[in-house]
């Protein structure tokens, strides 16, 4: 079962484990949610899609019908896994459990629920979710992306970045100007997505690199950035019920 711990592994969870054969703590819980109102902190989750990813039934129907309607494979493997991360990180950090949340999709497309705000992203073979009490945006790109060049940069650009970054930027360079557009723009979470007209000069928005994973660039948006709390996520089955979790090592890109 592990060593002891006073917020994953205390004695209620063994007593719950053994009566109901799943470890939780109610107030171990309760604290989680009064702590996630109070605090200002951003939880940052990355995990790299599993090769094998059986189907699994999502919740609410209406994701799952999105899911259903999804004609390329890959990228319904990558919404699938999302979201079951997203599961996974709204319990672990504001205790949120989402069949009982009123997880839902705005007229704008994007999905909310009142008790936390979050924000997801998916590669071919990476993910991320963003969990916060503040409106918040993240976006993950691979540097491997073939969009990551020149022509990319030229039309997103605006012209204090084009000053800044000059005129042959490297792929890095241009994966960082686009990833926190991205974050701002998921952040806004309304209108549409017009490059040109967020300076991320001026915005609210940082940049990641992680440690463990050369080729990917991570940006998060959010009015307060002080406290981000970045993790790698590990499934424990192959139905990736659960998930194994440890701090990530991460540089600002």
């Amino acid at each position: 079962m592990g060593g002891y711990d006073i917020l994953e592994n205390n004695c209620e969870h063994f007593v719950n484990d053994c009566v109901f054969g799943k470890k939780f703590s109610e107030q171990v819980d309760k604290v989680k949610r009064n702590t996630f109102r109070r605090i200002p902190y951003i939880d940052l989750y990355i995990s790299e899609i599993p090769a094998s990813l059986p189907p699994c039934p999502l919740f609410p129907p209406e994701r799952q019908a999105e899911l259903d309607a999804c004609g390329n494979e890959n990228v319904r493997r990558q919404r699938q896994y999302v979201w079951q991360v997203l599961g996974f990180a709204l319990k672990k950090t504001c205790s949120i459990d989402m069949r009982e949340s009123d997880i839902h999709k705005t007229e704008s497309g994007k999905w909310i629920c009142s008790d936390a705000c979050f924000s997801l992203s998916h590669s071919p073979n990476f993910v991320a979710v963003a969990v916060a009490k503040m409106p918040v945006g993240v976006d993950i790109e691979e540097l491997s992306d073939l969009r990551m060049e020149e022509r990319l940069y030229e039309r997103i650009a605006t012209e204090g970045e084009l000053a800044a970054l000059g005129t042959s930027p490297s792929r890095e360079d241009i994966a960082r100007l686009w990833t926190l557009k991205e974050s701002v723009f998921k952040r806004i979470g309304t209108g549409h997505f017009s490059p040109c007209s967020i300076n991320t000069l001026t915005e609210s928005a940082r940049c990641f690199r992680d440690n463990a994973f050369d080729g990917l660039m991570i940006a998060v948006s959010a009015e307060s950035l002080e406290c981000i709390n970045v993790y790698h996520l590990s499934p424990e089955t192959e139905a990736c019920a659960d998930f194994t979790l440890t701090p990530a090592s991460v540089t600002t890109a």
